[in-house]
């Protein structure tokens, strides 16, 4: 613990690929005013990091994909 090169911090954060909504124009007193967004919510994850003596490491960045699943190993 007294080497600073040896202790990291990370943290991650996501952006959402489809952005949010604005302002939406309606009548003057209108009682239920609705907005129309799509569906998408998929997101782009950065994970960034850095040591106690002030160095980065290269920012992750995750995309979405498909996900895998283990099944094992066949005829094993």
């Amino acid at each position: 613990m007294s080497d600073p090169r040896r202790i990291f911090n990370a943290d991650e954060s996501g952006f959402p690929s489809q952005a949010k909504g604005g302002r939406v124009l309606a009548p003057a007193g209108a009682r239920h005013v609705y907005q129309v967004v799509t569906n998408n919510k998929t997101q782009i994850t950065v994970m960034a990091g850095f040591n106690a003596y002030g160095e980065y490491t290269p920012p992750m960045i995750l995309f979405p994909g498909k996900r895998i699943r283990d099944v094992g190993l066949a005829g094993g």
